[in-house]
């Protein structure tokens, strides 16, 4: 059975990549998977893999979820039914790979070159890898509703710490309001304060 050994790299940074072997059997979705699994991204959003040219021009999507009826002009594939043997060939060895479509994480992708199948061996799995990813989730600049030294820890902490973080705070307020002796709680309103805490 073939191997595709496939490289992957930032769109706008070719020098952080990494390269994952892949059974020509395997379907996009597991390339996906492996891709999110070798750049260190959580799961849970959405993503498509477009088969591009030389000129690195988007052609068919191939998408992660089924999106409807299409027309011809506009066809879609999908990840978990598309074997990578079903695509990858002479004509068709480049790919892009958009992950998240609010921050817009884009890699690039080329099939380098095929081996044979190695017994004892789990595949996908990365091969190589090079330079750092960065952070999954950007942190937010707008931090008007924090102090400034709550400011400064939030912007060094990545996403998922910044919700244990917030969720502490949230049980704190939540014993002020509770708290009748607590002096300026009185004229604030709790639903849009946490609303605004909702922001983050």
């Amino acid at each position: 059975m073939s191997i595709y050994r496939i490289k992957i790299w930032l769109a706008d940074n070719e020098s952080v990549y990494r390269k994952i072997d892949i059974r020509g059997s395997q379907n996009f979705e597991q390339l996906h998977q492996a891709i999110l699994n070798a750049v260190n991204f959580d799961e849970g959003q959405l993503a498509s893999f477009y088969i591009s040219d030389e000129d690195w021009e988007q052609g068919t999507e191939i998408t992660l979820l089924e999106m409807g009826d299409t027309d011809e002009e506009n066809e879609l594939l999908v990840m978990r039914s598309t074997e990578l043997d079903h695509i990858v060939g002479e004509n068709f060895n480049r790919f892009i790979y958009v992950y998240d479509f609010v921050n817009m994480w884009t890699f690039r992708l080329q099939v380098l070159e095929t081996l044979p199948e190695q017994e004892g061996l789990n595949y996908p799995m990365v091969v190589e890898s090079e330079g750092a990813v960065p952070e999954q989730y950007p942190v937010e600049t707008d931090l008007t509703h924090v102090s400034e030294d709550e400011a400064s820890l939030m912007n060094a902490l990545s996403r998922k710490n910044r919700k244990q973080f917030l969720f502490d705070e949230e049980e704190e307020l939540e014993n002020d309001f509770d708290d009748p002796d607590n002096p300026g709680f009185d004229e604030l309103d709790e639903d849009t304060y946490y609303d605004d805490l909702d922001k983050y």
